[in-house]
């Protein structure tokens, strides 16, 4: 992501994000959340492509910490942009991101839903994630 953020750093943000907090157990290899109270068709929204990623971050090569930072980056300015939705492309690899950013995702309170991100922007690899954004 080259995006620069005006009003506080990606660091600021971390604290969303706990290692230790495991709230998202996926059953297989489709991966689909929706916040509670929000609506239950979301996932399934996501998993047609209705909703069109305004940016991708790609996680590729990064460790678990640089991960962290760069998804708190991305939803921070996903919020000072008035951006609702991201694709997050986590790969395959040995999983282990692939289990801590849903992880993560389900901490964070702009997070409306996501889903494993329809063949166009990477299947199983990757996550389209709808955000709350600022009225």
């Amino acid at each position: 992501m080259a995006a620069t953020l005006t009003n506080s750093s990606p660091d600021s943000h971390l604290f969303y994000f706990s290692d230790q907090y495991e709230g998202f157990l996926s059953d297989g290899s489709t991966l689909a959340f929706v916040q509670t109270g929000d609506d239950p068709t979301l996932a399934r929204q996501l998993k047609r492509g209705e909703f069109r990623p305004a940016v991708v971050l790609d996680l590729h090569g990064l460790t678990q910490q640089q991960a962290k930072t760069e998804l708190a980056g991305l939803l921070a300015y996903c919020e000072q942009q008035h951006l609702n939705c991201a694709c997050i492309v986590h790969g395959k690899g040995l999983g282990i991101l692939a289990k801590r950013v849903p992880n993560w995702l389900v901490q964070h309170p702009n997070v409306r839903a996501f889903h494993t991100a329809p063949t166009e922007w990477g299947r199983d690899g990757a996550l389209l994630v709808l955000l709350r954004t600022p009225t």
